[in-house]
């Protein structure tokens, strides 16, 4: 340490020394001002409780509000809901608070300083601090009591509305989604029973139903063609059959000669002659002669036996014998039959040719119903994505709201309930007396500082080199006199006295503010 400083820290103990009284007396004001601004100061108490929020132990599901707000978020809103203005206003008015604030200022006023005077502090995890300020030691227990109280009650019954709401708002949501998917579905189903065998899906069985109907079209067409050559045959055997017919009724044999051929005809064949060789013999003999007699017995005979009817003995005509003869009847019988069938196919062959042109037409019109039908359900998959997705949702949040009306979700729990304040928080006597000592010093020191500033007087010879510019060559010592020696021997023993008349008054003012119960350290 060089001269100069040794010269500074003597300058500063030399000036402590000579305005040691003022100091001290500084320093005496300072602590009794210290222990009147704490005697006098309002006592302040505080209680708190700490609550932890429990997460529910049922797997939440996505809808519950845990997973959509985190937990500092939910504290922020219960806080808002707890220090609101009806919730606050309850609180003064069922306790009876800030009465004289009441008569001197409006009631927003005073919500706003209990506002203030509410303490909500998150701590560590999910726990946090709910307080309250006030001068009533009890009265600051019980709002306490009650904004934890409120902290609960909030939470369910925000939890139980969020969980209401979002499922009253999932519900409509869904009704209206459903609306939407049912008025599409009905478009769709519509269009799809008007245009059912044009659309894409039905293309391929049309085609393989044309290939079919084509095959059995060509099938139909050869038995037609068939059917017709038939009755081209049958004709001719009808053709022949007559011409034989006709052959036999007018060109009669004679009895020698019938006996012949009879082996060899048929009864009709044999019936024809016998007719046409009566004819002859009418011509030539009267009925009665012997042969005419025989022959129309013979003929009767056999037209009993064949079953025909009885002939008045007129010429035999042709078509007689064509319409009694079996052979040509079968053929007659056949040849309907043959038209009958042709008819009968040629009208599946039309209504197999009316399906096929149905089915081209369905073919052809498939493209257009494809493109008809993508601009119809081009938000279908969309719409039913939505509608699932509502439903899945609308059976969470369902679950949820009964999880909430049960009380099962994640809720507020007092985990340390507060307890009655013994020590007010404010004043603290110990920050206000340190305030107060370092007050007292440090105007006590400035005033020191400041009056050594302003006496002009030499106090060093290294105050008078630096004036002078001149070195020192010497310096005689302050020799006190007898005289002067008493005088600061007693001004000392005064400022002892001094100090320990202070130190009791601060020591009297500290027991009189412990005996009165308002000093607690």
């Amino acid at each position: 340490m060089n001269e100069q400083s040794k010269q500074l820290i003597k300058k500063y103990v030399d000036v402590f020394l000579k305005r040691k009284t003022l100091i001290f007396t500084m320093f005496l004001l300072g602590v009794l001002g210290g222990l009147t601004v704490y005697a006098t100061t309002p006592r302040t108490y505080e209680a708190f409780a700490l609550l932890i929020y429990e997460q529910q132990k049922v797997n939440p599901a996505k809808m519950s509000p845990d997973l959509r707000a985190k937990t500092r978020e939910i504290l922020s809103t219960i806080t808002q809901q707890v220090t609101s203005r009806n919730s606050l206003e309850q609180i003064i008015q069922d306790m009876n608070l800030y009465v004289e604030e009441r008569k001197k200022i409006p009631l927003e006023d005073v919500i706003e300083i209990m506002r203030k005077q509410v303490r909500i502090n998150p701590t560590k995890g999910d726990v946090f601090e709910v307080g309250y300020i006030g001068p009533d030691p009890r009265k600051v227990l019980r709002v306490t009591n009650t904004l934890a109280s409120k902290f609960i009650e909030e939470n369910l019954k925000y939890r139980e509305e969020r969980a209401t709401v979002t499922s009253n708002y999932i519900r409509d949501e869904l009704e209206l989604a459903k609306l939407s998917l049912d008025k599409k579905e009905q478009s769709m189903r519509d269009y799809k029973l008007q245009y059912y065998n044009e659309m894409p899906q039905q293309r391929e069985l049309n085609v393989a139903r044309l290939d079919t109907l084509q095959v059995k079209l060509q099938g139909v067409q050869d038995n037609i063609q068939e059917l017709e050559r038939t009755k081209i045959l049958v004709q001719e055997q009808i053709g022949a059959r007559k011409r034989l017919l006709n052959n036999y009724s007018t060109n009669a044999l004679p009895e020698n000669e019938q006996s012949k051929s009879r082996e060899t005809l048929d009864p009709y064949q044999q019936l024809a002659q016998l007719r046409s060789y009566l004819h002859s013999l009418t011509v030539k003999y009267k009925e009665s002669h012997p042969e005419v007699k025989r022959v129309r017995a013979k003929i009767a005979s056999m037209e009993k036996l064949l079953g025909a009817s009885a002939v008045d003995g007129s010429s035999p005509s042709s078509s007689s014998f064509q319409v009694q003869d079996p052979v040509l009847q079968q053929a007659e019988i056949q040849k309907r039959d043959i038209d009958l069938n042709i008819n009968a196919l040629r009208k599946d062959e039309a209504a197999l040719r009316t399906q096929i042109e149905r089915l081209e037409d369905w073919i052809a019109a498939a493209p257009t119903r494809e493109a008809e039908w993508n601009s119809l359900t081009r938000d279908y998959d969309e719409l039913k994505r939505h509608y699932d997705y509502l439903v899945a949702q609308n059976l969470q949040a369902e679950s949820v709201q009964n999880l909430e009306q049960k009380q099962q979700g994640s809720q507020f729990k007092i985990f340390d309930p507060p307890r009655l304040p013994e020590k007010p928080i404010k004043p603290n006597f110990l920050k206000i007396m340190i305030l107060a000592v370092g007050l007292g010093l440090a105007f006590g020191g400035g005033t020191a500082l400041g009056l050594d500033l302003i006496d002009s007087s030499f106090k060093d010879p290294v105050s008078i080199e630096e004036y002078l510019g001149l070195s020192v060559t010497c310096s005689i010592p302050d020799v006190k006199l007898p005289r002067e020696k008493h005088q600061n021997r007693v001004r000392l023993i005064a400022f002892y006295i001094y100090v320990v008349s202070g130190v009791c008054v601060i020591v009297g003012a500290i027991w009189f503010l412990w005996s009165k119960g308002k000093l607690i350290i």
